[in-house]
């Protein structure tokens, strides 16, 4: 897999600053706190509130999904892109249950807001315009359950900043809902073929450091392999047992994942794991450095790879956090990282899908950026294994 997110549409991101940004965001703002805890940016939801809402989404879907963009992706080497979707894109929560809301009344009244931005045909449409884009230039799409009802961890990807450490997937209600959007996702799967590279589960679920250190809010694995369980039955309803069903988890929940039973390929298809890869914190700017702080989760992802019957991807990884980004000051040598992140990536697994295709900052949307800092990151020739010294610095 040489893969590439295309994120920041169905469920914008306001750090990206894709095209049309400002104008989706322009005097909207959200809540200071909820239920005591902070919100960290504005989202999706508080753009439900506006009288202008579904004019100013469809004219940020408009402006920032591009055949080009695939064309791009296609003369660089990729194969498969990655697409974020929310349940909200896919069917219309008030029309499939009742029952108690997924959350308190005022964090449900935003969530309301955001579902009825547009009806799911509306992005039926343009989802479908992608897949398009991707089959007329050789490239597959895995289809990534990216917000869940009740949201799976609290950050603007869910499409509403609930505020840090609100977290409510895990009721019935929820549950019950995001099994009937994954039912959606996959018969949208099937209808595009081959073209359908798969469908991941549920994006990075809250839970970031393993069972060593539990917080507040984290879910329940246990519960959450429930799920698993009768999400993949769902998705195999539409889709044939040969198409990868993802997991994503992040590195420290692997040895966890390692101690349970086996997906069997029997009774579940094809399973694969994914995991996403990131660093925060000041500046790396030397390649030891910037390699040596990935040590740990990729020998986490190494013995896993090894160990287990699963493929194993990592499905988001980032050339951030190593500089600004210029090319008058940014010094990082990123053709050079990526080179050996990409080639460190397939040793132990089946590939890996860089986040993300564009951003505003070069280091956030390192494909469609023609520089990053002051190196051009040769994709292709990464993907074939032929520049420079792609196995240096094994960890």
């Amino acid at each position: 897999v040489r893969g590439v997110n295309y994120g920041g549409r169905f469920i914008p991101e306001r750090y990206l600053q894709l095209p049309g940004t400002a104008e989706l965001f322009q005097g909207v703002s959200p809540p200071a706190r909820v239920l005591g805890r902070p919100v960290a940016d504005v989202s999706l939801c508080d753009v439900g509130a506006t009288p202008d809402a579904a004019e100013r989404f469809s004219d940020f879907l408009g402006t920032s999904i591009r055949e080009d963009h695939f064309e791009r992706m296609a003369d660089l080497g990729f194969n498969t892109v990655r697409l974020p979707l929310g349940y909200w894109n896919l069917l219309n929560a008030s029309e499939f249950l009742e029952g108690p809301r997924r959350a308190p009344v005022d964090i449900a009244a935003r969530v309301d807001a955001m579902e009825r931005i547009l009806p799911p045909a509306a992005y039926r449409g343009w989802i479908d315009d992608i897949f398009a884009h991707a089959r007329r230039h050789g490239l597959r799409v895995l289809l990534d359950f990216h917000a869940a009802p009740g949201g799976q961890t609290a950050n603007v990807f869910t499409g509403c900043d609930q505020g840090i450490g609100n977290v409510f997937f895990d009721t019935p209600w929820n549950k019950a809902l995001a099994l009937r959007a994954l039912g959606v996702l996959a018969e949208l799967c099937a209808s595009h073929g081959r073209t359908c590279y798969g469908i991941e589960l549920l994006n990075e679920p809250a839970g970031t450091q393993g069972p060593s250190y539990l917080q507040a809010g984290d879910l329940d694995r246990r519960a959450l392999l429930d799920f698993y369980k009768l999400a993949i039955q769902e998705v195999r309803q539409h889709v044939p047992q040969d198409m990868p069903v993802v997991i994503n988890e992040w590195p420290a929940w692997l040895p966890w994942w390692m101690d349970q039973e086996p997906l069997t390929y029997r009774e579940y298809g094809r399973i694969a794991f994914s995991s996403h890869l990131y660093y925060y914190g000041p500046y790396l700017q030397e390649q030891e450095a910037a390699r040596h702080n990935h040590e740990h989760d990729l020998q986490l992802l190494r013995r896993f790879f090894m160990t287990t019957r699963y493929d194993v991807m990592v499905t988001e990884y980032g050339m951030s956090g190593h500089g600004s980004g210029s090319p008058q000051s940014d010094v990082f040598e990123y053709n050079r990282f990526a080179n050996w992140f990409v080639n460190e990536l397939n040793r132990y697994g089946v590939g890996s899908m860089v986040w993300n295709f564009d951003s505003a900052s070069c280091a956030w949307g390192p494909v469609a950026a023609r520089r990053v800092g002051r190196d051009v990151i040769e994709w292709k020739e990464i993907f074939d294994g032929s520049p420079g010294q792609p196995h240096e610095l094994h960890f």
